[in-house]
């Protein structure tokens, strides 16, 4: 199955931290990285006096379950010293968790397919698109092309070169 996984950083060294999940999970067994976008800088979204994020978005070949992914994201998050969201228990660790995108929708306790905020997010919709088209949303098979003509916040900063895969 192939997934999307957006990558992203507020804290300082950001492209490091980018380069290091994208080399932590390049090297995650039972995963195989098909490529990644540029990285795209935005204004924080629901996070006060954050930086501003550095994002990007990877596809992922893989035959593991969608939580075992998770969880590989989360330990090499958690290895390269990624602070845990604090906030207002299971609700703002669910509301900023990591995400994926396959074709396929879930939503349990641990896992939201497609994220909520796909279609309203600039730092997830433009890498997505960038790396995959004709990506469309999951149960509805619009495309996300259509989703840009609506409210897509936060604006675009600046763009730099990812990396390879």
């Amino acid at each position: 199955m192939i997934v999307h996984l957006n990558l992203g950083s507020s804290i300082e060294p950001r492209r490091e931290h980018l380069r290091q999940a994208f080399a932590a999970l390049d090297s995650a067994p039972g995963l195989r990285l098909l490529g990644g976008s540029r990285i795209y800088e935005t204004p924080p979204v629901g996070v006060p006096g954050a930086e501003p994020f550095l994002n990007m978005c990877v596809a992922a070949k893989t035959s593991r379950r969608l939580e075992c992914v998770l969880d590989m994201s989360r330990t090499s998050s958690a290895a390269w010293g990624a602070p845990r969201v604090q906030g207002e228990g299971a609700a703002a660790e669910h509301r900023h968790r990591p995400r994926l995108r396959g074709e396929l929708r879930r939503d349990t306790a641990r896992l939201t397919i497609p994220h909520p905020g796909l279609v309203t997010r600039s730092f997830f919709i433009w890498p997505l698109l960038e790396i995959c088209p004709n990506a469309s949303m999951p149960g509805s098979r619009l495309p996300l092309t259509v989703f840009l003509a609506g409210c897509v916040d936060p604006p675009i900063l600046a763009t730099q070169p990812g990396f390879g895969a």
